[in-house]
C-alpha cells in the first residue's frame, strides 16, 4: 500500500516512504511495497503503481474551510487513473474530509487523528479534539486513521463499531502488536515485512 505523505511544491504529493498492509486476508498484498522518497507524484508515479497495490493519498492542508484547491487538484489528476477501487484519501484537516464527503463519491476518505501531536506544537485544547474524535462530528469520514501512541482507548473503540480503525505510525513490533488489539490495518514505515506474516 502506498502512502502519498508530503506536500512538495504546488499541488505535487511526494512519495514520503511509508506503506501499510491490511490484516485480512481479503486486502492482502502479497507484492513488496514500492518505497520512493522526494519524487513528484500524479506523473509517472501513476504508472509505476498500475493498480497493483492500493494508494492512500494524504491531503495535507492547512484551513482547508477556506482553501480546497488541494483537493481539487488531487481528484483532478486522479481522473483519468483507472483504478480508482484501490485509492483513498485522508486528512487531518476535518474541512478537506468534509470537504471530500460532499464533492466526491469515487474514493473513500478518513479523518487522521491523534491525542497527543505535534510535542511543543499542537495546544491541548486540538490534541482533546482530534484525540476524543470529536473531530469525526464534523467532518463524517468513512474510516479513520489513529495514531499509536494515542491509542487504545474508549474512543477509537467507539468509533471501531461504526467504520475502520487503521493505525499510524507502525514502526516496530511493540506498536504492531498494540495496533493488532484496535485496528483493522495499519500504516507502517521502516518495519520489517516478515513481522506481517
Amino acid at each position: 500500500l502506498f502512502i502519498f505523505d508530503e506536500v512538495v511544491t504546488g499541488f505535487r504529493v511526494g512519495i514520503h516512504g511509508a506503506a501499510g498492509y491490511f490484516f485480512g486476508d481479503k486486502y492482502k498484498v502479497d507484492d513488496t511495497p514500492v518505497f520512493i522518497d522526494g519524487k513528484p507524484w500524479m506523473v509517472d508515479d501513476k504508472k509505476l503503481v498500475d493498480g497493483k497495490v492500493p494508494i492512500l493519498i494524504e491531503l495535507k492542508t492547512l484551513c482547508g474551510w477556506r482553501n480546497n484547491s488541494l483537493a481539487k487538484a488531487v481528484l483532478r489528476d486522479l481522473k483519468d487513473y483507472p483504478y480508482k477501487d484501490v485509492i483513498a484519501l485522508q486528512s487531518f484537516d476535518p474541512f478537506a474530509v468534509k470537504w471530500c464527503r460532499k464533492h466526491q463519491s469515487e474514493y473513500p476518505f478518513g479523518q487522521l487523528a491523534s491525542g497527543v501531536g505535534e510535542k511543543g506544537k499542537t495546544p491541548k485544547f486540538l490534541n482533546d479534539i482530534m484525540g476524543h474524535l470529536v473531530v469525526n462530528k464534523l467532518s463524517k469520514p468513512m474510516f479513520t486513521s489513529y495514531d499509536v501512541n494515542s491509542a487504545p482507548n474508549e474512543y477509537i473503540a467507539k468509533t471501531r463499531e461504526s467504520m475502520p480503525v487503521f493505525a499510524w505510525t507502525i514502526r516496530n513490533e511493540k506498536d504492531l502488536e498494540k495496533a493488532r488489539g484496535y485496528a483493522d490495518n495499519i500504516i507502517f514505515e521502516n518495519l520489517s515485512l516478515d513481522l506481517l506474516k
